[in-house]
């Protein structure tokens, strides 16, 4: 997910797990996201696509950035998705990169190693051993290393789909225009999306393929999702105390 020079989102730090280095710190895992709560977009995998469609715009990173984002907030620094006790919007669909914090692959030299934040809120005194008196993972760090893997796995096939968006020239720039009913707008832009024109005119082939790869549920949830730029206008105006 990241090297070692350039922190991944959330991230104040990050160091190899090692349990010479951080055997003492424990594990706390609660419904406090307040460290997501400085971010207007969450980075998500393909395979989250159609769920997160339900509640967020889906859209796609900058050229070269191969990452594709759920929309939580239009103002820089403020999600709208994590309330002030620090908890998550209740029934909005929670992406996998906030479940996986403060964990992430980082490459050291040729290979990939699990990392961690040691100055993560939720790392402390308090919660789940990270690891036994043996030095061996507990079961809470096993299941958090697992979903870390599939994260990672999961990242990586998102750049493959989106490396292919960029090779038929199908993502075009993007913004949003937010305009509240009580007067006043707000725009939020640096995105793209794909040209439903262009992926229309897609050939035969590249359409059979895309749909063996299991590519064309995520597009047709990056479609729908337009629809969820609703629900930040309802949210924004809240936020702002307005109707």
């Amino acid at each position: 997910m990241a090297t070692q020079s350039q922190l991944p989102m959330f991230f104040r730090g990050i160091a190899p797990l090692d349990p010479a280095r951080h055997g003492k710190l424990r594990l706390r895992r609660g419904h406090d996201y307040g460290f997501a709560r400085a971010t207007n977009a969450v980075p998500i995998a393909l395979h989250e696509a159609a769920a997160a469609s339900g509640d967020y715009p889906v859209v796609f990173g900058a050229k070269g950035q191969g990452v594709m984002l759920a929309i939580v907030g239009y103002r820089e620094n403020e999600n709208l998705f994590v309330e002030k006790d620090g908890s998550w919007r209740a029934g909005a669909y929670l992406p996998a990169y906030v479940r996986n914090y403060p964990f992430a692959f980082i490459e050291t030299g040729n290979q990939f190693v699990l990392g961690i934040d040691p100055e993560a809120p939720m790392l402390g005194a308090a919660g789940d051993n990270l690891f036994n008196n043996s030095a061996q993972p507990t079961e809470p760090l096993n299941r958090a290393i697992e979903l870390c893997k599939s994260l990672f796995q999961s990242l990586r096939l998102t750049a493959e789909f989106l490396s292919a968006l960029e090779t038929r020239d199908l993502l075009i720039d993007n913004s949003a225009v937010i305009e509240f009913k009580t007067g006043g707008a707000a725009r939020l832009g640096g995105f793209r999306v794909i040209d439903q024109q262009k992926f229309d005119a897609l050939d035969d082939a590249a359409f059979l393929d895309w749909r063996r790869r299991g590519w064309l549920a995520p597009i047709y949830a990056h479609f729908v999702s337009t629809g969820r730029w609703g629900r930040i206008v309802d949210l924004g105006a809240a936020a702002l105390g307005r109707t």
